[in-house]
């Protein structure tokens, strides 16, 4: 991901997304795997939701700002 000009924990927050078994995860919940502040899930989300979105349905669904992150949709 990082090839393709995302940054670091942009590609490390995607990747925690789309390796979940549980469906979905919090920024919490992505905040306590990474080892990473609130802050820094929350930033990254955000430059997620400001690229254009031909980035793809799946991803954009997951930085939607809902309570949870739902990762339903992608492909493995």
């Amino acid at each position: 991901m990082m090839q393709s000009g995302l940054p670091k924990m942009m590609s490390r927050v995607m990747v925690a997304l789309l390796l979940t078994d549980a469906g979905s995860l919090t920024a919490s919940e992505l905040a306590q795997r990474l080892q990473v502040s609130p802050a820094t899930v929350s930033k990254s989300i955000a430059f997620w939701r400001a690229r254009p979105s031909s980035a793809g349905s799946a991803t954009n669904a997951a930085a939607s700002g809902t309570s949870s992150t739902p990762t339903s949709g992608t492909s493995r």
